[in-house]
């Protein structure tokens, strides 16, 4: 557990008034005790309370500090684990768009409706609400989903070469940055290691 220096100050401030309450109080007693007074085991006991519950403040304190700064990272590692397992997902979809337009190059009208059924934004749909990725990859990604549902919208005859080939290359695109990200963050790309071996 770290501590600024500001908090480390305020901590010694608080002992040294503690010491000097608790010495302070103490010879006060010893003082007060060689008069034979009856009202010195009630103040030892609000003395006693006192500083219990003072000692018992700062260790709440601590504790409290320790526990929501853990919170805090555990909640950042989940953060984290959840935006890799949906760019894995999202990784896979390109992969099989470009597998879609790479077997509708060169294009005829009979392909329109292999490219309506199979060409999918379904998973970058569900997942880009929740991504915590830099602005840059999230463009880049979006910008490729744009060209997929382009397509998805155009009718056979709008659909050419051109319009395939420059929806394959911003995928592709995408989808280096994407992976480039992912090794970045030391996530090992499964499909293309099986590849290798």
């Amino acid at each position: 557990m770290n501590f600024t220096v500001k908090e480390l100050l305020w901590t010694l401030v608080f002992i040294i008034i503690m010491v000097f309450f608790i010495v302070g109080s103490t010879y006060s007693f010893m003082e007060y005790s060689k008069t034979g007074a009856d009202w010195i085991s009630a103040l030892l006991s609000f003395n006693g309370n006192v500083i219990g519950g003072i000692a018992g403040g700062i260790v709440a304190l601590l504790v409290a500090k320790y526990q929501i700064a853990k919170s805090k990272i555990q909640e950042e590692v989940k953060q984290k684990e959840t935006t890799i397992t949906m760019l894995k997902l999202i990784r896979e979809e390109m992969r099989d768009n470009i597998s879609v337009l790479n077997s509708c190059s060169p294009y005829n009208q009979d392909d329109y409706n292999l490219l309506k059924a199979n060409l999918s934004d379904d998973t970058w749909k569900a997942t880009m609400l929740h991504l915590n990725i830099p602005d840059d990859l999230l463009v880049k990604i979006h910008v490729s989903y744009k060209k997929v549902a382009l397509i998805k919208h155009l009718t056979k005859d709008e659909i050419d070469d051109a319009v395939i080939e420059s929806s394959k290359a911003t995928v592709e695109n995408s989808l280096d940055v994407l992976k480039e990200y992912l090794k970045e963050n030391k996530i090992k790309d499964n499909a293309e290691d099986e590849l290798k071996t």
